[in-house]
C-alpha cells in the first residue's frame, strides 16, 4: 500500500469548505446534528482501530511489510483528520482555527526545566554540535536552533538575573564560533543563520 501524498495544502479553509461538499455530494448527509456528530465520531473510532492494527502488525513484524504498515497508520490518520474536519463543519467552526488555538496553548506549557536551564542546556549542546571535529554536526545544530528559537519565542526570560546568566552564556557561545571556520559550500547558509540567530 502506498500513501497518496497530494499537492500541499495551503488553505485548511478551502480544504474543509471542499470536503463539506464533497459528503452532500456523496452521502445522505443527516440533518440533525447529534446524527451528524455520532456518524463522524463512529469514522474516528474505526480509524483508530486501522491505526492500532498498523502499529501492532508492524511491531509484530506480520501480516505485511514495515512499509506497508506505515503507509496504512499514515492512511487512518489522515482519516481520522478528515472525520474530525467534518465535525467542526457540523458544528460551523474553522478546523484550522481550533487547531492553531489548542496548539499554541498547548506550546505554551512548560515541563521540563525552567527557561534558564532548558536554554543554558540547548546553548551548551549547541557548543558541542558546532566544535565537534572542528566543523558544523548541521542536521544538530539546525534542530538546536530550532528548539533554542522556539524557548525564546514560547517561554521569554523575564527574570534580569536570568536574562544576565543567558546573554554570557551566548557570548561564550559567541566566542567559539568565531573559533570555528564554516564550510565554503552551500552549508556557509547555516552558519551565517547560527550566527544570526545567537546574536538576536
Amino acid at each position: 500500500m502506498s500513501l497518496n501524498k497530494g499537492p500541499k495544502l495551503k488553505n485548511w479553509t478551502k480544504m474543509q469548505e471542499e470536503l463539506s461538499t464533497w459528503e452532500r455530494l456523496n452521502f445522505d448527509v443527516p440533518k440533525d446534528v447529534e446524527k451528524r456528530e455520532l456518524r463522524m465520531l463512529a469514522g474516528v473510532t474505526e480509524e483508530l482501530g486501522e491505526l492500532s492494527h498498523a502499529i501492532l502488525k508492524r511491531q509484530q513484524g506480520i501480516r505485511g511489510t514495515a512499509e506497508q504498515h506505515h503507509a496504512a497508520a499514515l492512511d487512518a490518520i489522515g482519516d481520522i483528520t478528515i472525520f474530525l474536519m467534518q465535525m467542526c463543519s457540523t458544528w460551523g467552526v474553522s478546523f484550522g482555527d481550533v487547531v492553531t488555538g489548542v496548539a499554541h496553548n498547548v506550546m505554551k506549557r512548560q515541563w521540563k526545566p525552567t527557561n534558564l536551564e532548558a536554554q543554558l542546556r540547548l546553548i551548551k549542546r549547541l557548543q558541542i554540535a558546532v566544535l565537534r571535529h572542528d566543523a558544523w554536526d548541521h542536521s544538530e545544530v539546525v534542530k538546536l536552533l530550532a528548539e533554542h528559537n522556539f524557548l525564546k519565542t514560547h517561554h521569554p526570560l523575564t527574570d534580569p538575573d536570568d536574562v544576565i546568566a543567558y546573554g554570557m552564556a551566548i557570548l561564550d557561545l559567541e566566542a567559539n564560533l568565531a573559533s570555528v571556520t564554516p564550510p565554503k559550500t552551500s552549508n556557509s547558509d547555516l552558519a551565517a543563520l547560527a550566527e544570526r540567530e545567537t546574536n538576536s
